[in-house]
């Protein structure tokens, strides 16, 4: 059975990792430092003692990790109304799939599932211009980096798949919450199920490796008078619940609570109220 070496440029294996990581780098606007100490993190050695290319390798600095990891992609559905219905039934608006390495993934998902976020803007109190989203930024770029970072990437029959309803979101992930992570611990716990891959996201400002983004996701939820994601383990799936919130906005660089609806009432009676005026 060949490795995954083996089927990489005939070159040394660490002039090859060298190489391969400087031309990654340099091409995503990283200045690569400590070259061989970088990569020799990502050479294995084999059961017959042989050096081998590591899994965070390929997903990382590959230039097509699908070749060796079909299913090691993204997905995104975008479903009309709050059930998923198959058949002739079947409600799916959007359906779109990102692959390549694991950071250009995580941007690529972040960027597309941002133009599907529905922001609205209308003048609210004070004369002032409020737009409010669906979903928090931070909300929807740490459940993504999530779910790349920690799924469990020796289940390779199915891929992530990122669901959006019109009143939630929902990310499938395989593999289920890593070590001694609970849903009762998870906002203060913190554990890497793919270290290599969390240490690589956090040179790009994708993880802070604090253990504290989950634990904002949940405040920014709770701020907005919703409740936190929630949580459930289908077989090998695990899948994450986050309700669909009103975001809290920024107007002239001051961060302000908005209420929609008493807003929209508020203005329905100034309306009535001038309109029974003018008639009487």
């Amino acid at each position: 059975m060949r490795t995954l070496l083996s089927m990489v440029p005939p070159l040394m294996t660490l002039t090859w990792m060298q190489w391969l990581t400087m031309q990654s780098w340099s091409a995503m606007g990283k200045v690569p430092y400590n070259t061989c100490e970088r990569t020799m993190v990502f050479v294995k050695t084999n059961k017959k003692g042989e050096e081998d290319v590591s899994t965070a390798c390929i997903l990382l600095l590959g230039k097509y990790p699908q070749k060796f990891f079909p299913r090691a992609r993204t997905r995104f559905i975008k479903y009309e109304g709050v059930d998923e219905k198959v058949g002739a039934e079947m409600n799916v608006i959007k359906d779109v799939t990102f692959e390549g390495t694991i950071l250009n993934q995580v941007k690529k998902t972040i960027e597309f599932i941002e133009t599907q976020v529905r922001e609205h803007t209308f003048l609210g109190q004070h004369a002032q211009f409020i737009t409010k989203r669906d979903y928090p930024e931070f909300v929807i770029q740490e459940m993504t980096v999530n779910a790349c970072c920690h799924r469990a990437y020796n289940i390779k029959g199915t891929e992530i798949q990122i669901k959006m309803f019109d009143d939630r979101l929902v990310f499938e992930s395989p593999g289920k919450l890593p070590g001694q992570v609970k849903p009762n611990n998870i906002r203060h716990t913190h554990f890497s199920r793919n270290p290599k891959i969390a240490a690589f996201l956090k040179a790009y400002h994708f993880v802070k490796e604090f253990g504290e983004g989950f634990d904002r996701i949940c405040r920014e939820q709770e701020a907005n008078g919703a409740n936190i994601p929630s949580f459930r383990t289908d077989e090998f799936i695990l899948k994450i619940t986050v309700p669909k919130v009103t975001e809290k906005v920024t107007v002239n660089d001051e961060r302000v609570n908005v209420n929609v609806i008493d807003a929209s009432q508020k203005t329905s009676q100034k309306t009535s109220q001038k309109t029974s005026q003018k008639t009487s």
